[in-house]
């Protein structure tokens, strides 16, 4: 082996680590529309929209994006921000997977967000986020 290395180094040939050729392989997401506005309204959120988990530092919920193709979601591709939903990091990772009752299907989580979703939407139309 180490004579396979020394000449790939006298023959100039690309030494790429371990590091390098995972890094090449995995790809970021990448997000449709960015809505700062939206992203930063969940700092002034009084609580969850799914489960009330009061917000009184700004610092509890985040914008969760949804997971249904509907809503432009695919493969390396997150759905735009108007989709999302403000959620806490439990109900951020329950509806994304992470944890929770792995006998959950999609579509009953989607559903969750979902309702989530429009509880966020009625809250930002009330608060001007949204026209």
């Amino acid at each position: 082996m180490a004579l396979m290395l020394n000449w790939r180094r006298q023959k100039g040939v690309n030494m790429e680590s371990k590091s390098q050729i995972f890094r090449r392989g995995v790809q970021q997401k990448t997000v449709g529309r960015v809505n700062q506005k939206l992203r930063d309204s969940a700092k002034d959120c009084p609580f969850c929209m799914a489960c009330g988990l009061e917000n009184p530092s700004g610092d509890m919920l985040c914008l969760a994006h949804s997971n249904r193709l509907e809503d432009g979601k695919a493969r390396g591709l997150k759905a735009t921000d108007e989709t999302g939903a403000i959620l806490c990091a439990r109900c951020h990772d329950f509806v994304d997977g992470r944890s929770g009752n792995k006998n959950m299907n999609r579509e009953k989580k989607q559903e969750y967000h979902q309702a989530a979703h429009l509880r966020t939407m009625e809250w930002w139309i009330k608060k001007g986020h949204l026209p």
